[in-house]
C-alpha cells in the first residue's frame, strides 16, 4: 500500500526520506518540454518507484498530469480511494472477478488477449481498455499480425470501450538500439495499416524520449508514459544532465566511538581497522532498504565531507570510518544523508551491481515518506 502523508508533523529525527517536491515539479517541466504536443502519462507504480504513490500523485495532478498509469489493480484501488482524480491506466491485464472494481473505481485496463476480455464479461458498464500490443517485450501483448483481428472482437464486444493502443520497448534506454528501431518499424507499420487510426496512441517511455525521438511523433502517439525519469533516475548523460533527484534518505547518528588497531567491526570481521580510528553508528541498515551489498564499499555524506561504510551493514545500523583523530567529527543526533544527490541513486547501483529503479523502490515501508520543499534548487 502507499506510504501516506503523516498525520502528525514530520518527524526528522529518525530515518526518513525527504520526497523533493519541487524538483519533481522541475522534473515535469523538462519531460513536457521534451515531449512537445504530446501528453505525459506519469507511471506511478511500485508506490512511485518507492516515493509515496499517494502524494506523488497529489503533486503530479497539481502540476497538470491528468493520466497516470500502475501495474496492478490494488495501487489503482488506492489511489482512488486518496482521492486521486485524473485517469488512471492498469498495466497487467485483468483477472477474473476483477470487473466490477474496474468500474467501481472508473478504471482503464490493459486487455492483450481472449482471456482478458473474458474477464469483463461480467462487467456492470463497459470498461475502458488499451490493446497491448507486443512487438518484442513478450511479456504482454498481441502480436502485430494478430492485433487487427483482436482489434475487431474488443470493437464488437459489449462490454469495453477502445481506448488506445500501445506497446513498450524492450531496449529504451540503449542509444541507437536496433531493436528499438525493428520495434517502431513494426508498430508503425501497424498503425499504418490500421489508418485512420481507431484511438489514441502511446509508445514512447522514459528511455526512448532521450534515446529514440521518432517515439514522439505526434501523428503517431498521443502519450509518452514517463516513469523513472520523473524521479531522476534515468541514467542516460543528456537526462542526468537536466533531471534531479526526488528522494533523498537521511539517518541520525546513533553513536561514535573509538576503534583501535587491528579491531574488527560489526558481523563477520570484514573489516579491521588499520590504526585507531573513529567510528560513528548510523541508525539504518537493511530493514530500511540500504543494500547490504554496500558493506565496506558505499559511502554518506556527514556534513560537508564523505565518510566510507566500514563492515558489514547491519539490518538496523551500520558504521562510517571517520578517521583517526575526528572525536569531535561528527555528533549524536546528526543527520547523515544516506541517497540524494550525493550519493546518487546512481552511485549506489554501481556499486551493487544493479539500476537505479531498484534502489529507491527498495527503500522499505518503515522510512517514512516525507512531502519536502526546500534545501534543493527551485524548478526553472
Amino acid at each position: 500500500m502507499p506510504n501516506p502523508i503523516p498525520a502528525a508533523a514530520p518527524d526528522y529525527t529518525t530515518t526518513h526520506a525527504r520526497i523533493h517536491l519541487d524538483n519533481l515539479a522541475h522534473n515535469v517541466k523538462v519531460l513536457q518540454r521534451r515531449a512537445g504536443p504530446v501528453e505525459l502519462m506519469a507511471v506511478v507504480k511500485a508506490d512511485a518507484y518507492g516515493h509515496g504513490a499517494v502524494h506523488i500523485a497529489r503533486a503530479l495532478e497539481k502540476a497538470g498530469i491528468a493520466f497516470l498509469a500502475v501495474a496492478y489493480l490494488p495501487e489503482a484501488i488506492a489511489l482512488r480511494q486518496a482521492g486521486i482524480a485524473a485517469r488512471i491506466l492498469v498495466f497487467s491485464p485483468p483477472l477474473p472477478g476483477m470487473a466490477g472494481a474496474y468500474v467501481q473505481h472508473g478504471l482503464e485496463a490493459v486487455v492483450d488477449g481472449e482471456s482478458a476480455l473474458e474477464a469483463f464479461r461480467s462487467a456492470p458498464s463497459p470498461v475502458p481498455v488499451h490493446i497491448k500490443v507486443d512487438t518484442g517485450m513478450r511479456r504482454y501483448g498481441i502480436r502485430p499480425a494478430e492485433a487487427e483481428g483482436f482489434l475487431q472482437r474488443v470493437d464488437s464486444n459489449q462490454h469495453v470501450d477502445l481506448a488506445g493502443l500501445w506497446t513498450h520497448f524492450a531496449d529504451a534506454e540503449n542509444p541507437n538500439s536496433p531493436v528499438t528501431r525493428r520495434q517502431l518499424r513494426e508498430f508503425r507499420e501497424l498503425m499504418r495499416r490500421l489508418s485512420p487510426l481507431p484511438c489514441p496512441v502511446h509508445a514512447s517511455n522514459s528511455g526512448t524520449m532521450y534515446t529514440c525521438p521518432d517515439t514522439l511523433d505526434p501523428a503517431l502517439v498521443t502519450w509518452a508514459r514517463v516513469g523513472g525519469s520523473l524521479f531522476g533516475l534515468l541514467d542516460l548523460p543528456a537526462a542526468r544532465a537536466e533531471l534531479r533527484p526526488v528522494m533523498e534518505v537521511r539517518a541520525p547518528v546513533r553513536a561514535v566511538r573509538k576503534v583501535f588497531r587491528d579491531e574488527s567491526v560489526s558481523y563477520g570481521g570484514i573489516w579491521t581497522a588499520p590504526e585507531d580510528t573513529m567510528v560513528a553508528t548510523i541508525g539504518a541498515g537493511y530493514a530500511d532498504g540500504l543494500p547490504r551489498l554496500l558493506s565496506s564499499r558505499g559511502h554518506v555524506i556527514l556534513g560537508e565531507r564523505s565518510y566510507p561504510i566500514v563492515g558489514t551493514v547491519c539490518m538496523d545500523s551500520f558504521l562510517v570510518d571517520l578517521g583517526p583523530g575526528n572525536e569531535h567529527a561528527v555528533k549524536v543526533g546528526q543527520e547523515a544523508v544516506l541517497l540524494g544527490e550525493n550519493p546518487s541513486a546512481f552511485d549506489i547501483a554501481t556499486a551493487c551491481h544493479t539500476i537505479s529503479y531498484e534502489v529507491t523502490c527498495r527503500i522499505s515501508q518503515r522510512v517514512p515518506r516525507l512531502p519536502y520543499i526546500g534545501m534543493s534548487p527551485q524548478p526553472n
